[in-house]
């Protein structure tokens, strides 16, 4: 795995006081370390050396991208004016010390990219990937996917109290408080396609919507809360994302079609369209034709919360089983089968709408045979 210096420099600085000059390349371009022996004042592109300040030539030519770890004190002017990117090294310590930390930065680095590759290819193992990256992000890590169920966390978060906040409901969704805080308030939406950073409460939270060919399909968040947010953090998640989108991807395409079926199909109805015949194969496999209940609703007056339409429905149809919701008309529509538990039903819909702040119409019991009349 290539490296930037942002990387080099945020690693290098955990065991050793190290001064940074100039601007490196954001892409991670840059090659493994070799130590310059004073044999030339060329220093290639995108190379990362590792020398002693003693023996560095007073008229380099420097590339795009080099970077140069020194050792032993401050290096000559030339090097500190931006030109290339110089990490200084002021503690006192040897060549071969300094060459061997970077070199370990680059295996620490590998072994990552590889347990990511592994998850992706032989499990498509969204907590795999959240539990490897929690070594070198140092952060609480959360995917869910376009409905808001948890598609993978990192187990710090089981094991930590003061990380039960990004903590998982009972049905595997993430919770309702955590939804309906300020940060998911924002004008960031499930339309934007780069990474973005926003601080909350003192506290660094990066995050990136994941999305498919079709589009949005859920959301990597990582609140920095731990640790400190450095620099190489942002380029560092960004690769993490492509894996994990990879994954999500391949995880979207063995979701059960029967609950889009379901919405398509009473879409469909209020729209005024007959029952495809789809649908109606997937009605004949019941010995007894159910029966729903039509349910619309819209924020209450007095709600100050916002939470997503499809956090909403997704909690709806895990409430009942059999049933689908969706968005229609500036609200909330969901088609509540009826079953032998129907009071029980009716019971825990009352508290998700009191628990949503929602304001709920409820229709009579509609049989199948008069669905078509549900407009």
């Amino acid at each position: 795995m290539k490296l930037n210096s942002d990387i080099v420099n945020d690693f290098l600085s955990e065991s050793m006081l190290i001064r940074s000059y100039g601007r490196g390349v954001g892409a991670l371009r840059l090659c493994r370390p070799r130590i310059y022996a004073g044999e030339t004042n060329e220093f290639l592109p995108d190379q990362l050396y590792v020398a002693l300040v003693d023996q560095l030539p007073p008229d380099p030519v420097f590339h795009r991208g080099t970077v140069i770890v020194c050792v032993g004190g401050e290096p000559l002017p030339v090097y500190t004016t931006g030109t290339c990117v110089c990490l200084a090294v002021l503690d006192s310590t040897d060549l071969f010390t300094v060459f061997n930390q970077v070199q370990d930065i680059y295996d620490r680095l590998d072994k990552w990219e590889e347990q990511l590759r592994n998850a992706l290819e032989k499990e498509t193992n969204i907590p795999a990937m959240l539990e490897a990256s929690f070594e070198i992000l140092g952060n609480p890590i959360v995917v869910i996917d376009a409905e808001y169920n948890i598609a993978g966390y990192s187990r710090a978060i089981d094991e930590r109290e003061d990380l039960k906040l990004y903590r998982p409901d009972e049905d595997r969704m993430m919770r309702y408080d955590l939804v309906s805080r300020s940060l998911w308030e924002n004008e960031t939406n499930m339309t934007m396609k780069k990474p973005f950073t926003i601080m909350y409460e003192g506290n660094v939270h990066f995050s990136s919507n994941l999305f498919d060919e079709t589009g949005y399909i859920g959301n990597l968040s990582i609140p920095f809360v731990l640790r400190r947010y450095r620099t190489s953090d942002n380029i560092l998640s960004q690769y993490l994302v492509k894996y994990v989108e990879q994954a999500l991807r391949r995880l979207v395409t063995l979701k059960n079609a029967r609950t889009d079926l379901l919405r398509d199909m009473f879409r469909s109805l209020l729209k005024g369209y007959p029952i495809s015949s789809s649908a109606r194969q997937y009605f004949d496999s019941y010995a007894e034709k159910p029966s729903y209940r039509c349910i619309r609703a819209v924020p209450s007056e007095r709600s100050g919360k916002k939470v997503p339409a499809a956090y909403i429905y997704n909690l709806l149809e895990r409430a009942c089983q059999g049933s689908a919701a969706f968005e229609y008309d500036s609200g909330i529509v969901a088609f509540i089968r009826i079953q032998e538990s129907d009071d029980k039903d009716r019971a825990q819909i009352t508290h998700l709408m009191q628990k949503l702040d929602l304001s709920a119409g409820v229709s009579t019991a509609i049989p199948y045979s008069q669905l078509h009349r549900v407009r």
